[in-house]
């Protein structure tokens, strides 16, 4: 029971640091998981619109490729109000809240790599 508890814990904490972080949008969070999705700066004040929306999801989408490539960690994907997010299930009683409080900064460093490609004009006709 205090392993379950511990992960709905690290889970509100993710919430919490997604939320705070610049590049995130935190969308759900309930027992031990997470959603999430990555919003560079420059769509923020477009958000809502169908373009910045497809764009996202294309955005995410490539991302979370990206992440399960790298072997760094392992999230899924759930599709809320249309919104491809990212998804955090914390089930491993191995998990720390420092483990948590890296995520931001290397999920962060992947989307860059990869927003350019994103945020072209072309991409937000």
């Amino acid at each position: 029971v205090q392993s379950i508890a511990d992960d709905i814990a690290l889970s509100e904490y993710a919430f919490r640091l997604f939320d705070l972080h610049p590049h995130f949008e935190a969308v759900t969070q309930s027992l031990s998981i997470t959603t999430f999705r990555y919003v560079p700066p420059s769509l923020r004040a477009s958000l809502g619109s169908p373009e910045t929306e497809e764009t996202l999801n294309r955005l995410n989408q490539a991302l979370l490729h990206r992440i399960e490539t790298s072997g760094d960690l392992f999230l899924s994907n759930a599709v809320v109000d249309g919104k491809y997010l990212l998804r955090l299930c914390i089930v491993n009683f191995r998990t720390s809240r420092q483990d948590i409080e890296a995520l931001p900064e290397l999920i962060a460093g992947m989307a860059a790599e990869l927003a350019p490609a994103y945020l072209t004009c072309e991409s937000l006709k």
